[in-house]
């Protein structure tokens, strides 16, 4: 297996983007682990995630994607004490202030009418799968979001309906710009793989959720070469791009 993502995936296919360095020191490319790995904290007591780190990692973010076109894709809500949740391209963000917690998360599912439910078949089989194969979950994690924040656009378009992400926390305000947006990259990466919503991944003949949905003997089958591609790609210490 092959793939390719192109930079317009990061922006769900609609902003032009403009890759800048990575910020830091000038040998930050070296702190970028081949195979990749999710960022730890070396310090025994890690540092909390302020505010005011947690919206520059935003802003990190946002730069990288550059501008996005559609409305519907980019847009933010500030809390006085500091909390926040935005969108900007393929990921969105939610800083609770009061757990210093920053979660990145890449839509997979949305419910509507009938909203997704944990326990559907459907999301166990998608849970088990990432258990089994946790290669291709970008260090995050499924996350069913009954009350997900939506600019004002998609609001309108698609009200109360919660979401399936692929979400990951960042609780330590000392990660550096860099090993942030790889790590963020990664995840979103891994997010299409999972659903490939706004174009498939080039060379990806079957995504994540269609495979879970197969029979256990399929996947011990056919799992060898998904690891292997997996690996591959993890190998190289920074997602596929262009």
């Amino acid at each position: 297996m092959t793939s390719t993502l192109t930079r317009r995936h990061f922006g769900h296919a609609l902003a032009t983007l403009t890759v800048f360095p990575a910020m830091g020191s000038s040998n930050a490319a070296q702190s970028i682990p081949k195979p990749w790995t999710p960022w730890t904290s070396t310090t025994q007591k890690p540092s909390d995630m302020t505010p005011e780190r947690a919206y520059a990692l935003y802003l990190v973010w946002k730069k990288f994607v550059g501008p996005v076109r559609k409305e519907a894709f980019t847009g933010i809500e500030l809390q006085t004490n500091g909390s926040f949740k935005a969108i900007h391209g393929a990921a969105r963000f939610d800083y609770n202030a009061d757990t210093k917690v920053l979660m990145t998360m890449r839509l997979l599912l949305r419910g509507d009418l009938r909203p997704l439910r944990a326990d559907a078949p459907g999301l166990i089989a998608e849970r088990r799968l990432g258990a089994e194969e946790p290669y291709t979950m970008g260090g995050g994690m499924f996350y069913l979001n009954p009350n997900p924040w939506m600019t004002d656009t998609a609001n309108a378009r698609s009200p109360h309906m919660n979401t399936l992400a692929l979400k990951r926390a960042f609780s330590d305000m000392s990660i550096p710009d860099d090993r942030f947006l790889i790590d963020l990259r990664w995840l979103i990466f891994w997010g299409y793989y999972w659903a490939p919503l706004y174009g498939d991944l080039k060379g990806v003949a079957e995504d994540g959720i269609s495979r879970a949905q197969q029979p256990p003997e399929y996947l011990e089958k056919t799992r060898p070469a998904v690891e292997k591609w997996a690996r591959g790609l993890l190998a190289k210490g920074v997602p596929p791009d262009d």
